[in-house]
């Protein structure tokens, strides 16, 4: 949702009117209302209703909210009949996801809007992927030119190795997959990794990075010592991304070295897999661990300038070298070190080097982890308890006001190339 706000809130300086259409009164597993002041109030937003399942998952969990699960979040634990039964039924009763409802309305509104306003270009962006079968269906419609944006992969997906997908319905939503690659004027991705899997079906194949915004991030606090080191995470945490190395190094650390016992907190803001509070529970470390559950995004930026030290986990699955999530930029904005655990030869460690940053540290690696957990913790010692800031003059190529002069760039292109 960010990666698109952000486009329109600064596409219009670069030429570009934009108009969106979304849907009316939907299911989400979190809500962040301090956003929707940063919507442009001269922006079109356009709202339809939606056949939506997670209405029907909603009354069966005796829920009164509009309020979802947060995906996959303990997706591999021991679930529930209904949770089995409604998991099963998502995976391969709606395909590509069980957004699809929205498309018959999404369609139908979207001609009209194209119609009235005479609009140029067409852009669909998922997950939820769905959102391309609309795209689809209305580029056959009415022949407009259109760009496909694609934040995470499709079918290669890490959380679909999570779900009970049958052989068919894989089959199918590859199909889905290639027909929206394929029929596209043009496809924008996230990382290279993406690109390369989705060359071979669109020759037009861009990489338009996710970003951050210099006005979400606060001033960072250097004069004001800590009396904790800690560790922070923001974002959902799934239970691909439980990395028992790493924990095992944090314990480690804790029985070695009473000093650091005193003053280490693992932060989370987000929700949570139960298996990490589980770990520490096992090992006598519960009182380490801090759990602050959803807040805000400000609150959470917030939380990253007050950190010593910042947590980013690729998740572990098939692909993962494509994986670069916009939380990493935010990290890289706000000046703190960062511990980072994944793929060492995948996007996002391209991008940790560009900026200087340490490196990522492979999930097995567990002597790295310890050392750059200690060298953190013993500068910030030395620094009396105060957060460091590290250099952020190679960040300017990361902002969201470079991803939107590409993405206008590329918008303007496809246009020009039409027209010709």
């Amino acid at each position: 949702m960010q990666r698109w706000l952000k486009f329109v809130k600064n596409l219009p300086a670069l030429g570009w009117e934009p108009h969106v259409l979304t849907v009316r009164n939907g299911t989400y597993s979190a809500t962040d209302e301090q956003l929707t002041a940063e919507v442009p109030g001269n922006v079109h937003v356009y709202k339809t209703k939606s056949r939506d399942p997670f209405r029907l998952y909603t009354l069966l969990k005796g829920k009164k909210d509009r309020s979802v699960p947060v995906a996959l979040i303990n997706i591999d634990r021991k679930r529930s009949a209904v949770d089995r039964i409604a998991m099963y039924i998502r995976s391969n009763f709606f395909i590509p996801d069980a957004r699809k409802g929205w498309i018959p309305f999404a369609v139908k509104e979207a001609l009209r809007i194209i119609r009235k306003e005479q609009i140029d270009l067409l852009v669909s962006t998922g997950p939820p992927h769905s959102t391309h079968l609309a795209g689809l269906r209305i580029k056959k419609e009415c022949g407009i030119t259109w760009l496909a944006d694609l934040r995470d992969p499709w079918t290669s997906v890490y959380y679909n190795d999570m779900l009970p997908r049958t052989a068919r319905t894989r089959r199918i939503d590859k199909g889905y997959e290639d027909r929206v690659l394929m029929h596209a004027d043009a496809v924008t991705v996230v990382s290279r990794g993406m690109k390369e899997e989705f060359a071979d079906r669109n020759p037009h194949v861009e990489v338009v990075m996710n970003g951050f915004d210099p006005d979400d991030m606060p001033p960072a606090v250097q004069d004001i010592p800590a009396d904790k080191f800690r560790l922070t995470y923001t974002g959902n945490f799934k239970p691909n991304q439980h990395v028992p190395v790493l924990w095992d190094a944090m314990i480690e650390l804790l029985e070695e070295d009473t000093a650091f016992a005193t003053d280490f907190i693992l932060h989370f803001i987000g929700n949570v897999d139960d298996r990490v509070a589980e770990y520490f529970n096992v090992h006598g470390m519960r009182h380490h661990l801090q759990l602050s559950g959803y807040v805000p995004h400000s609150l959470a930026t917030a939380a990253l300038t007050d950190s010593a030290l910042l947590l980013f986990v690729v998740p572990s699955s098939r692909n993962n070298k494509l994986i670069i999530t916009g939380k990493l930029f935010e990290y890289l904005a706000s000046g703190r070190p960062i511990l980072s655990v994944g793929p060492t030869g995948g996007d996002a460690a391209a991008v940790l080097g560009d900026t200087g940053r340490d490196g990522m540290i492979d999930y097995n690696d567990k002597e790295n982890m310890k050392q750059c957990l200690l060298r953190h913790y013993h500068e910030w010692k030395q620094r009396g308890g105060k957060p460091g800031r590290l250099e952020n003059s190679r960040l300017e190529k990361y902002s969201r006001q470079a991803s939107a002069h590409k993405m206008a760039g590329i918008m303007h292109e496809l246009i020009h190339s039409k027209n010709v």
